[in-house]
């Protein structure tokens, strides 16, 4: 089966930065009494774009915050990410020389909850940010991961970048979240599984799995996928 086309979610796939969400998520919540445990945090909060985490939070807690209360939570949550991952930026091992193969064969894009700035930024830094055609960020859909529409949008994006339409099964999504596997098949695309900081069985729906992407190749992904669809 042919793979005509990648969608990548960006947090904790192209740059392994869950840890620093994670770390600054509890120094803003701290304050209000709030606290989570990881397997909340690497399970329903994941993937989320960071007003759908903060939503989630206190839904899950029967907590309420005027809106004052929590757009300034949120700002101080961005202020306090933005210093942190300027200082301590982690690629995940093996993804630039991924990227550059798989873009070599089939155009990219990105499908992710995070804010365009934060984007642009990593990417410059990888040096992978000619690989990708297009990118829908934070946003820019109206309900978010694990609800199909971040990659239909995506889908629907990148087709118009390059011109033509793909074929039925042909488009992959790579992800490290249950909210995102769910989002991608829910698309009717593949899903890749990154399972460096969550469990294979969170993402038992993807055709493959691989703890990084130290070696992995296009031609991979490709004879991973039609195994997966006999």
């Amino acid at each position: 089966m042919a793979i005509e086309a990648i969608l990548f979610d960006y947090n904790g796939v192209l740059i392994d930065d869950e840890p620093l969400h994670d770390e600054v998520w509890r120094e803003v919540l701290e304050p209000l009494g709030i606290t989570y445990n990881n397997e909340e945090y690497y399970g329903p909060l994941l993937g989320v774009p960071d007003y759908e985490f903060l939503r989630l939070v206190l839904e899950r807690r029967d907590r309420t915050l005027t809106d004052e209360a929590k757009a300034a939570l949120h700002e101080k949550k961005r202020v306090l990410f933005d210093r942190l991952v300027r200082t301590r930026p982690t690629g995940i091992p093996g993804v630039a020389e991924f990227v550059r193969d798989l873009a070599a064969h089939a155009p990219l894009g990105i499908v992710s909850g995070a804010l365009r700035p934060e984007i642009d930024l990593q990417l410059s830094r990888l040096g992978i940010a000619d690989c990708f055609r297009t990118i829908v960020a934070a946003g820019e859909y109206p309900k978010p991961k694990p609800d199909p529409a971040p990659y239909l949008i995506g889908r629907e994006k990148l087709a118009a970048a390059v011109g033509r339409s793909f074929a039925p099964g042909s488009v992959i999504a790579v992800e490290d979240s249950t909210n995102g596997m769910n989002s991608g098949l829910s698309a009717g695309l593949g899903v890749l599984g990154l399972t460096l900081r969550i469990d294979r069985e969170r993402l038992a729906g993807c055709f493959a799995h691989v703890p990084d992407f130290t070696g992995v190749t296009y031609d991979q992904l490709v004879a991973w996928r039609a195994r997966s669809a006999r």
